[in-house]
């Protein structure tokens, strides 16, 4: 778990370029509505399909919210999961209302699905309960700890149906040969006097997670941010592509 861990922007969408092309926000505008967005770009989609791997991302919203099958597409990912593909009783019974689907039934679809993939695989998973206007299941509403301000109560939900996809994760075979990559997208306004700075805008956590324990010792004060996770994730696999975005470095190297 890196303490001190940064996102390169402020927006959902400035996150996933960061993190799936190694590019970051530039002059204030994510790629995705910016004039490069009909460029060529490599992703990790890319460098992993060419590596033999099944790519996907799953996002419980309705295609096209926050331009995410976009910027999935212009990093290489072949199978996109919007809400229009999970199962209908989902639909029908998940749906909060604004957004998309739950955390925990997104999740729980997920980490069954990615086990019907060929493997080697490379699945994102994108949640969305914890964004405003935070809705949470009905049957929640009255058993997790409200906190003190209205995104509290919905952090304390995502923390469940994370806790509730590994439940799951660890009884399937792929568990144990997996690199678990956590973070946050952005940060939401906030009160405390750490994280109300202008460098405290941009601190978002960053995990690293292997169970069968087939990591090198990490630097868990190294400096870390969403660029990173690019390289990291090719360095990890074993692919060493000759050419890829340079604004970030793998957390497995020594470079500074």
């Amino acid at each position: 778990f890196y303490t001190e861990s940064f996102a390169n922007g402020r927006r959902s969408m400035d996150a996933l370029p960061s993190i799936l092309l190694g590019v970051p926000l530039y002059r204030g505008q994510s790629i995705a509505v910016s004039r490069y967005q009909s460029n060529q770009w490599i992703g990790l989609g890319h460098f992993l399909s060419d590596a033999g791997y099944h790519t996907s991302f799953f996002h419980g919203a309705v295609k096209g919210t926050m331009y995410f099958d976009a910027i999935a597409a212009l990093a290489g990912i072949e199978d996109f999961y919007p809400l229009e593909r999970f199962p209908e009783e989902l639909r029908r019974e998940a749906f909060d209302g604004h957004w998309g689907l739950f955390d925990e039934e997104v999740l729980q679809y997920a980490v069954r699905q990615v086990g019907t993939f060929r493997e080697p695989w490379f699945a994102t998973m994108f949640t969305i309960s914890t964004h405003h206007p935070y809705r949470l299941p009905p049957k929640y509403a009255d058993s997790l700890p409200k906190g003190s301000r209205e995104i509290h109560a919905s952090v304390a939900y995502t923390d469940l149906a994370v806790r509730r996809f590994f439940e799951v994760a660890r009884t399937q075979p792929w568990f144990e040969n997996t690199l678990f990559v956590i973070t946050g997208d952005h940060t939401p306004p906030m009160r405390s006097p750490r994280y109300d700075t202008p460098l405290g805008r941009y601190m978002v956590p960053t995990l690293l997670y292997h169970p069968g324990g087939q990591l090198p010792t990490l630097d868990a004060s190294r400096v870390v941010q969403h660029v990173d996770l690019f390289p990291t994730i090719l360095d990890y696999a074993g692919v060493q592509p000759t050419r890829i975005p340079r604004f970030g470095h793998s957390l497995f190297s020594d470079a500074p």
